[in-house]
């Protein structure tokens, strides 16, 4: 995705919204495991996902108490 589309613009608000979010997940975020690419082995995580408004573009993350875990971002729907 090339730098300063809208496409780029809403991925970031996308980021900052999950930064900002008070709690998470999300009223509207979806959820689904995951294999951790740390994971020397096959361990599967529960991720969450966020769909990027007005575009099929989907963020993907772990969050706890103290951080948002970015893992990946798609093209294709949970």
């Amino acid at each position: 995705m090339a730098q300063g589309t809208e496409a780029s613009r809403a991925v970031v608000r996308t980021i900052v919204a999950l930064e900002r979010a008070g709690v998470l997940p999300g009223a509207g975020d979806l959820a689904k495991f995951v294999s951790d690419p740390d994971e020397a082995t096959a361990v599967r995580k529960l991720a969450h996902v966020r769909r990027v408004t007005g575009h099929n573009l989907w963020v993907w993350y772990w969050s706890t108490v103290d951080e948002v875990r970015f893992v990946a971002m798609t093209d294709e729907p949970p």
